[in-house]
């Protein structure tokens, strides 16, 4: 409705539209994000000392290291390139607002880490594709309505 009969104004909103109808179901907000990553941060750091495999041994450390969570947080935290560093550096952002910050942040794990971090990045990405997709039909609706 919004391009009418602009053909190039059609094509250009497919993508943003695509986006909304691949998440009709929803996306987490912002503060559910910040929530849900308490629980993200501890199990990445986790990953980094508990040794991945299904074995008695295994079950047993990661039973005990979810007991209890012990992490570095703040600038000085932040500003370490280790696992610790990358997690402070993503709440750092996270907690100012900057969602894609905490995206690019946390994209620099590797292994294990990356892994325990994937259904927060899943979560956080299609926020930001939402919001990107809102933002384009917006700018969209704001050229159409001028002219």
């Amino acid at each position: 409705a919004l391009a009418g009969k602009d053909a190039a104004l059609a094509q250009s909103l497919a993508k943003p539209l695509a986006t909304l109808a691949a998440h009709k179901n929803g996306v987490a907000n912002l503060p559910d994000l910040r929530r849900q990553f308490a629980a993200a941060a501890s199990a990445i750091v986790r990953a980094t000392i508990v040794p991945r495999g299904d074995g008695w041994l295994d079950r047993t450390l990661d039973g005990v290291a979810s007991l209890v969570s012990i992490r570095k947080t703040g600038e000085k935290a932040a500003a370490a390139d280790d696992v610790q560093g990358l997690v402070a550096r993503a709440e750092l952002r996270l907690t100012s607002g900057d969602l894609a910050g905490a995206v690019k942040a946390l994209t620099g794990l590797k292994g294990s880490p990356a892994d325990a971090a994937k259904s927060w990045l899943k979560a956080a990405r299609g926020r930001l594709a939402v919001e990107d997709a809102v933002d384009a039909l917006m700018r969209a609706a704001l050229v159409r309505a001028r002219s």
